[in-house]
């Protein structure tokens, strides 16, 4: 699975793409989505990014000090 992130500094967002069948056509792909490419960073990866990942469990602060205490 082939994920296009990109980071939009104007609008303020993050948006995640599965762009697997598509090779080196990713800034055409980034402008076909409405965002400029001046105002964008981006990035393919094989993985969605973590924070999107459903199946992640992320510890909250008092459980995470639990551990420690003696």
């Amino acid at each position: 699975m082939k994920v296009l992130t990109v980071l939009n500094k104007f609008k303020n967002t993050v948006s995640v793409y599965d762009v697997e069948g598509l090779v080196n056509e990713y800034e055409d792909f980034i402008e076909s989505r409405g965002h400029k490419l001046h105002c964008c960073e981006w990035l393919v990866a094989d993985a969605p990014p973590a924070l999107l990942h459903p199946e992640l469990y992320y510890a909250n602060r008092e459980e995470t000090y639990e551990d420690y205490e003696d």
